[in-house]
Formats: C-alpha cells, structure tokens, sequence
C-alpha cells in the first residue's frame, strides 16, 4: 500500500511539472545555503572540541602595566612555568611553548625550504593537548636536544617516499636536528595546528634560552590544573609569584592572568596570540541568518503546497466517488509532500556539494564537511526534510479531505484564504525584508571597509621577509632598488597591521607622564613608503646623525595620551631607541593612521630608525611591470643568497 502512495505521488509530480520543479528547487537553495552556513559556523564551534584535558587546560599570561595603562601579552618569562610547576601543587602539567619564527631555512640534501609554523616545546606537550604521532615514540620523542617532529606533508617536502625517523636535517644552515616522528593530522580545528615541533631543550643547546625573568615576551605558558582546583584559587596566588622571583622593578610593571583553553579561540584578544582566531558575534549573526534562511524556504514549500491544494479539490470528490476514504486522502497528499522534501533534500545536498569548494576559496579556510556528512546529521537532515513534509502536507490533506463529493463539485470556488495561510505569507515576507535589510547593511559595511581612508597607502606594495639580517639585507634592498619598475624599497620591523608593545616615559613636569605604546623599528624610507603625513616635525634624515641615535617620530594618538604641547624637539625620560646613547627626542609627528584592525581605536605609534629588529623588507613598485620585477626578484634572489628557495 505505501508503495502504492510513493507511485502516485511520484505521477502527480511528473504530471505537474512547473509546480513541482519549482517547489523542489526553492526549498533545495534554502537548504543548502543553510548547510553552507551551518558548516561554517560548526567548524567555529568546534575549536580545540579535539583536546580531552580541554577544561582544565589554562594559559598564564602578562600584563604590562605602567598608570592606568595595561597591555596583555599571551606570552611571558621563561622561567614562568617552572616556577608555576614547583610552587603551586595543583598544577599537574606544564609546557612552555616558543614560536620559532618566520622564514626559517631547512635543508635536506637538494631540498631547501622555509617554514613558519614551527614551535619549541616540551615533552609534556602531548600530556596536555590530544595530539598523536604516526610514527615515533610519543613519550620520548621531544626529551633530547635537536630532536623534531614534522608533519606528513613537511616530510614529503624535505625526504619524498624516504622513510624519515631517525634521518637529520639542516636549519639555518648550521643546526642539525634529528626527526624523531611523525606527527598525525589533528582530529579537528585548533589553533595548536603546528608543522613542526622541535624539543624545548635545543634552546638551551642553540645558546638561545635564558633563565631570566627579565626576558619578557618569549615563551607561551600552558598548564593542566587538577580537576579539584580552578583558575579563581590559582589566580589569587600569582602575585606572590611575582613578588617571589621578579626584581622590585620590574614587579610593578607586571602581573599575570589566567585564562581558560576554552576561551582563547573566541574571547582572547591579547598581543602574541596565537592565530587564528574567531568572532563569536559573526557565529551568532550566521546562525540566525541560516535559521532565518531555513524557516523562509520551509513557508515557501508549505505556501506553494497549500496553494496548489486548492485546485484539487474535484480531484478529492472523484476520489471519494471510486471508494477512497479520509484516511487514504490523508495518506496521498502527505506522501505527495514527503517525497517532494526528499526529492529537494538530495538535490539541496547536491548543490551543497557542488559549492563548498568555493566557499573554501572564498573564506580563505579548509572547513571540515565531515560535520555535516556525519550520520547523525544525515539523521537529522532526514528528520527536517520529513517533518517539513507532514507540516506542509498536513494542512490540505486535513482540509481538501473533509469535503462531501456534492460540496467538491458545487461549492468550492477555489478562493479560499485561511487564517493559517495568511500567517505563513505574511511571515515569509518579514523574514525575507528582514534578511534584505541584513544584506545591505553587511554590503555597506563591506564597501565602508573597502574604501575607508587608512591613513596610509598599501597599494603597489610587496611584502617579503628574506632570512637575511643587517647588512645582508640592505644589500638585497639595494640590489632590489636596481630593477626597472621598483620604486622605492624599504626595510622595517612591520607594515601597517602589526604590532610590537613597549614601556615609555615622557620628560613631563611632573614626571608623571607615561604609556603604553606600538614601536616600530624602520629605515628613513618608510614614511614615504606608504605616504605617511607629517602633521608636524620633519621624517628621518641621513643628514641628521642624531635621528639614528634617540630620534622618535610618533603619531598624533601618543602625542595627545602623553599631553605634551610642541612635542617637536622634546625628549623622553629614557632612552626608547634600543642601543641608543641618548635619551629618545621627538623629531616629528605623523598624522594618525590604522596601524591596528579597523574594530579598534588608534592607538599610540612611535617610529624609530634601527636595523637590529627589523627583518621586513617592503617593496613598491609599478603595477603594469609586476610580472617582471617578479622575476627579476627572483634572479636577485638567486645572486644574492646561498639559499635557492624564496
């Protein structure tokens, strides 16, 4: 008998084409943009969901404090997390973990390559987080100086279809170190998603680890506290930490916070966090759009279906003159409906399917589809497509099958408008303006972001960071400076978009000025690199010897925080300028300008002239000559460096 249903239904879709192509394919797009938005805001949701320690994993940070100002970092001192480990017996676990850098150069006979996703870290890394090897001994692998981990991928780079565990390879081409195993992709999202892992130790063994408290800003500080403590109690003895290990000094600059594993991928907002991170505003926005989305393609099918029902209402009375009764009626049209919601639901997946490459490309992420295609979620799809079905089909089966043959024939115009419907369009038609106005207020935001003046110019501009340093550099910028098209080159700390945090004291009356502040180290090309505007003061100069030794430029943000009047020619308490010999001297003031994102306020700059922190090398040049100044770069590349890959 329900074979019987499906068969007529499937006719009655046949017979009614028009009808039924549109109704499938509505409630097909609703779905599967609600699948593509779902699975976006699942793979959010799902951060670090892999660790099976996660809620009692917490990170120690530092706060650098002077007055009321306060700049969090993610990381801090070295000797922090052993000093956490020793004195406090409710940390169970600790590991220190140091990012190794950019542009770092391996070797591995004719192979060579740079990396940026390389840590340091200790053995018990793998105690902490829920990562796993597949090949190598997971309890010793990180116990011995120059002993690495690496990825798949990174060995297929360096060994091709060679066997890697227990081979050596080159970095920075004099460090050799030793792949001890090979680490297994994560099970899920998390920001912990490292190429390589070499042993904490080889810091020490490299000369390159200090023990020192006054070494700020290096290492990032994850403990495991046991399940009978919280992060409240330990909290409150951290400033006796402080107080036990720090220099005075440095003590009332300092404090230290805690914060949750749970809360770093959506509420950390501190300098040298790890990347990336989310917004679980845009998560809650994307979830009602896809609701929203979801509930308007379920009217339309109820709509349409309930609509057509009206013109079959001489097709009940023949029924019911060859014998059917209410309940078959009822059977048929909710077997119609059910199988249009199946027929829309494997056409919805296929559309799914179809566009989740592209939503890949343009979000710029390798979203995880592995969510959605679970069982559980097929289970669920299932359900939704059943349940929209019956609600769809209940109404005219309900409704058409209560009608006498006689009434069928002679009374039914066909008109009918019913309160339930009148409901139903009259909430499409909200939810659809509702979602409109979102469109366009998302789509002026978009152009706002597109075409608000930054303060600065990054257009022609190409950024590069060459495992090159000093001397080295200059002289591939100078080599750069050669090629037809190069405008102009410059070597700093960053461009626009990053930041680094110091202490600095201005020379007020009271001495009691001070702030927090964004340095960046630069050459004397950098103003003019981005057409940067002086309010007041004058750029760097090689005329003047001076600006190389204590010289600040700052913008208008610091200049106003620290209240001075005519700062031009004033000097600070200190000297900022690392390995100056005299106490920093304002020389100019830049007009303000978005160093940091959009979302946040500018904040206090101060450029400087050093070459001893600055490994960006920054490129202007002419458009139309893009392709060959590529390639010439490439050349210069290749005569300038031992090292082939860049």
């Amino acid at each position: 008998m329900l074979k019987n249903y499906f068969i007529i239904a499937f006719r009655n879709i046949i017979k009614h084409k028009v009808f039924s192509i549109i109704n499938i394919i509505g409630f097909a797009i609703g779905l599967a943009s609600c699948l593509l938005i779902s699975l976006y805001v699942f793979n959010e949701i799902s951060y670090e969901k892999i660790h099976k320690n996660r809620n009692n994993i917490y990170r120690v940070g530092v706060n650098l404090t002077h007055g009321d100002n306060k700049i969090p970092f993610a990381s801090g001192m070295p000797p922090l997390g052993p000093a956490l480990q020793s004195e406090f017996p409710e940390v169970k676990e600790m590991t220190r973990i140091r990012v190794a850098g950019e542009n770092i150069q391996f070797k591995y006979n004719d192979n060579e390559f740079l990396e940026d996703n390389m840590i340091y870290a200790e053995p018990a890394y793998f105690d902490i987080f829920s990562f796993e090897l597949k090949s190598g001994d997971i309890s010793t692998a990180l116990n011995d100086p120059y002993s690495m981990l690496i990825k798949q991928s990174v060995s297929e780079k360096y060994f091709g279809n060679e066997y890697p565990v227990g081979k050596t390879f080159l970095m920075g081409g004099e460090t050799n170190f030793k792949i001890t195993g090979i680490l297994a992709e994560p099970k899920g999202n998390t920001q912990m998603d490292f190429d390589m892992i070499a042993s904490y130790s080889s810091l020490e063994a490299m000369g390159q680890y200090s023990d020192q408290w006054g070494q700020f800003g290096v290492d990032h500080t994850f403990i495991m506290l046991d399940e009978n403590s919280d992060e409240n109690t330990l909290t409150e003895k951290l400033p006796q930490l402080i107080e036990n290990n720090v220099h005075p000094g440095m003590a009332s600059i300092i404090s230290l916070f805690v914060t949750p594993f749970n809360d770093l991928y959506f509420y950390s907002s501190v300098n040298n966090d790890f990347e990336p991170r989310g917004d679980l505003k845009q998560v809650y926005l994307f979830s009602i759009i896809a609701a929203l989305i979801m509930l308007i393609a379920c009217l339309n099918f109820m709509n349409l279906s309930t609509a057509r029902s009206t013109h079959r209402v001489k097709e009940v009375g023949m029924r019911k003159v060859f014998g059917s009764n209410r309940s078959l009626l009822i059977k048929q049209f909710l077997s119609e409906s059910v199988l249009t919601t199946l027929f829309s639901m494997l056409l919805g997946l296929l559309i799914f399917s179809l566009l989740y490459p592209q939503l890949n490309n343009f979000i710029g992420k390798d979203l995880a589809v592995s969510y959605l295609y679970h069982p559980l979620s097929l289970l669920l799809l299932l359900v939704l497509s059943v349940f929209v079905g019956i609600v769809a089909g209940i109404y005219p089966a309900i409704f058409l099958s209560r009608f006498q043959p006689m009434h069928a024939f002679k009374a039914f115009t066909g008109k009918s408008k019913t309160l339930f419907r009148k409901i139903m369009v009259i909430t499409q038609f909200t939810i659809a303006i509702c979602l409109i106005i979102v469109t366009i207020f998302v789509f002026k935001q978009l152009s706002y972001v597109r075409n608000v003046d930054l303060g600065f110019n990054k257009e022609n501009k190409l950024v590069m960071q060459p495992p090159l340093d000093g001397e080295k550099l200059e002289v591939f910028k100078n080599e750069l400076m050669q090629i037809h098209g190069v405008e102009m080159a410059t070597i700093c700390f960053a461009p626009p978009g990053s930041q680094s945090a110091l202490v600095l004291n201005a020379a007020t009356e009271d001495e009691g000025g001070g702030m927090m502040v964004n340095a960046i180290s630069c050459d004397y090309d950098y103003i003019p690199m981005f057409d940067l505007e002086m309010a007041d003061g004058r750029n760097f100069s090689e005329e003047n010897a001076s600006d190389a030794n204590g010289g600040l430029i700052m913008n208008e943000a610091a200049i106003k925080q620290l209240g001075i009047e005519d700062p031009v020619g004033k000097e600070l308490s200190y000297p900022l300028v690392p390995n100056s010999e005299n106490n920093s001297k304002i020389i100019g003031v830049l007009k303000d300008f978005h160093y940091q994102s959009l979302r946040e306020e500018i904040s206090p700059v101060v450029l400087f002239l050093d070459n001893q922190y600055s490994s960006t090398l920054i490129v202007k040049y002419k458009q139309e000559n893009l392709p060959e100044i590529l390639n010439a770069i490439s050349q210069k590349w290749e005569s300038c460096s031992s090292f082939s890959q860049y």
